[in-house]
């Protein structure tokens, strides 16, 4: 009786520091793009020069930890890398064909052609570093500017 008293506690403790799976939700936009199927996945190879995929499941707690990175990325590297992520336990499919073994799994892709594949929580660095060594398609000056404004925005001038 102790011990189903002394677990419950536990639970309830861990429950209450937010010790619970959450969904991967963004809080705000996202540039992360949610891959819905095998077709949507390959599409997006094929349409794209690099693309970063972050293999993940919402129970996973280092999945979590990794997501800030991811997002960051996301923001710093748009219009030169697609970054998207494929949820570990909708799309088994896509598991087994890239043999992912352990989560989360960030795999980079140029070309369709898988360049790099990390395992595990890696500070942003570890992944910038790959992206840096790729051809990275050139982000036009006007469009770098153009990030921040609103679309609606006209110039003052």
């Amino acid at each position: 009786m102790r011990t189903i008293r002394l677990a419950s506690m536990l639970l309830l403790l861990a429950m209450l520091h937010g010790c619970r799976p959450q969904p991967m939700v963004p809080e705000g936009p996202s540039s992360i793009v949610p891959i819905t199927s095998a077709k949507h996945f390959q599409s997006a190879l094929a349409t794209h020069d690099v693309v970063l995929v972050d293999f993940y499941a919402d129970w996973c707690a280092p999945c979590h930890q990794l997501r800030p990175t991811i997002e960051k990325i996301a923001r710093d590297y748009e219009k030169r890398v697609h970054v998207v992520s494929v949820d570990h336990d909708a799309h088994g499919d896509l598991i087994n064909t890239y043999g992912i073994q352990a989560i989360p799994t960030v795999i980079i892709f140029q070309k369709g052609q898988l360049i790099k594949r990390l395992v595990g929580v890696y500070g942003e660095q570890s992944y910038t570093e790959v992206l840096e060594s790729l051809e990275l398609p050139q982000v036009d000056q006007a469009d770098t500017e153009n990030l921040g404004s609103s679309a609606g925005a006209s110039d003052p001038r």
